[in-house]
């Protein structure tokens, strides 16, 4: 959530919840916002790489189900070659012999930690779930 602060002193200071994302509560931490830094996206088309393959984990509230513009989850991150701009393929298993992976969307990281990173949908052409995979192009 977002506090506004409007009295400071020595002891306390008091605020007006602007927003609020779950309950605030007594003894919760709080951290001056910064502004993310939204990584540029490379426009290079570069092939996915098909021998790292990852899952969609889930969103936020444990959405299992997202679209262009949602933010989720996936089992790659820093210690798998990933970097915040990195592009992804997100595909499907459509358990067809002739077509093994179904081209559902790209998305992009945005924020990586060392085995998992948040991505943003940026295309899509079905809705992605959790148990899709990706695909880096690196």
């Amino acid at each position: 959530g977002w506090l506004k602060v409007y009295a400071v002193d020595k002891e306390m200071s008091l605020a007006t919840v602007v927003h609020a994302c779950d309950t605030i509560d007594v003894g919760d931490y709080l951290e001056t916002f910064v502004m993310p830094v939204v990584p540029k996206a490379s426009t290079e088309r570069i092939k996915p790489q098909r021998d790292n393959y990852g899952r969609i984990l889930f969103g936020a509230d444990f959405r299992r189900s997202f679209g262009k513009g949602d933010f989720f989850m996936v089992d790659r991150g820093s210690d798998h070659g990933v970097a915040p701009g990195d592009r992804f393929v997100i595909y499907r298993d459509k358990k067809q012999a002739e077509n093994f992976l179904y081209d559902l969307g790209e998305a992009v990281a945005m924020e990586v930690q060392a085995d998992t990173s948040t991505l943003q949908a940026i295309v899509s052409r079905d809705a992605f779930q959790a148990g899709d995979y990706v695909a880096i192009r690196k």
